[in-house]
């Protein structure tokens, strides 16, 4: 076999700059298990998006950790900021968890090609640049401050920072 590498490669990745940005969801959505500490997350593949909602070479994961309070949190404002709410309020009873196996099944059909407005920062871990998702919102729909962020979530009914209540329509259902 011959190897043909080249010094110095570039594979293409890109890094988004810090700010709001669109938000592609993608195909692969997939639990993983971190060996070192036993605990799992939910890892939401996507790219993303120019001002204009077209694609670029900038590709994240947002990780959902589903051990903690905080993961149900997360995952039930990323299906509400991509229009899901509702349908996912109305196909699953309330006593069903947001981590059951079904509602993750249905996570991976429902959420690969909806979009979002996702607010990232950028932090150094273990010697390399990742991508931090602080916040998110629906397409085309980020605050440009923090005073409006207060008062699209007052028009929501919710407070800033609380998970805004579930309004979106539904968009059907594979059965």
């Amino acid at each position: 076999m011959q190897v043909k590498g080249q010094e110095n490669a570039d594979w293409g990745f890109s890094m988004p700059e810090e700010g709001w940005h669109g938000f592609l969801f993608l195909d692969g959505i997939d639990i993983h298990k971190n060996e070192e500490n036993e605990k799992h997350s939910l890892w939401l593949p996507g790219q993303f998006l120019d001002a204009e909602g077209e694609k670029t070479d900038a590709k994240g994961t947002m990780f959902i950790p589903m051990d903690v309070e905080f993961g149900e949190r997360k995952l039930g404002d990323v299906l509400h900021n991509a229009g899901l709410a509702k349908a996912f309020a109305e196909r699953f009873p309330d006593d069903v968890g947001m981590f059951d196996g079904k509602v993750i099944d249905a996570v991976k059909i429902k959420l690969p090609g909806k979009m979002v407005d996702v607010k990232i920062s950028i932090r150094e871990w273990k010697g390399k640049q990742q991508v931090n998702f602080d916040k998110v919102c629906p397409f085309g729909k980020h605050p440009t401050d923090e005073k409006s962020a207060k008062k699209a979530a007052a028009k929501t009914g919710g407070k800033p920072g609380e998970p805004a209540k579930a309004t979106a329509a539904s968009d059907g259902w594979d059965n």
